[in-house]
């Protein structure tokens, strides 16, 4: 792997920076299944936010300048975005969860402990489905150890 530490300088790096990226997701992911299991709810949220942030280091970004026009020099950023779908997916369930925290609030204010339950319940299938759309990213990525599968008939050569 080539990295660049200074311009015009490159370094080939002594170790497969994917490994690094491996441990840190199975990291966040053991810390996603304690909040999860605990019922923090909001951790739980965070962690899984963190763990896609790790999952799109890959791509270009679209940022846009204010360009001075006479010598064609940017002056500053107007925008900065992720162009993808993964993006618009994060970006849904963002909404479901914003919705969800202020229906919520409102079942609070009103004091309507069934209503209250219901959202509950939503929330933890929103987060459920943010959980497994990013352990699906990291299988399509190649970011799981291999699954081991046991073959009888190969019993004889390690199989």
């Amino acid at each position: 792997m080539v990295t660049k530490s200074r311009p015009g300088a490159e370094s080939k790096s002594s170790i497969d920076t994917g490994w690094g990226l491996i441990y840190r997701l199975n990291t966040l992911f053991n810390k996603a299944e304690d909040s999860s299991l605990s019922g923090d709810f909001d951790k739980w949220n965070f962690i899984l936010d963190r763990i896609y942030i790790n999952l799109c280091y890959k791509g270009a970004m679209n940022i846009v300048f204010d360009v001075n026009e006479p010598n064609m020099m940017p002056t500053k950023v107007l925008e900065i975005d992720i162009p993808n779908e993964e993006k618009m997916v994060f970006t849904k369930f963002r909404e479901l969860m914003r919705n969800i925290k202020a229906k919520s609030m409102s079942a609070i204010r009103k004091r309507d402990k069934l209503q209250y339950e219901a959202y509950k319940e939503e929330h933890y299938r929103v987060l459920m489905m943010k959980d497994i759309w990013l352990r699906k990213i990291m299988m399509e990525r190649g970011l799981y150890l291999k699954e081991y599968e046991f073959d009888k008939s190969r019993a004889m050569w390690g199989g």
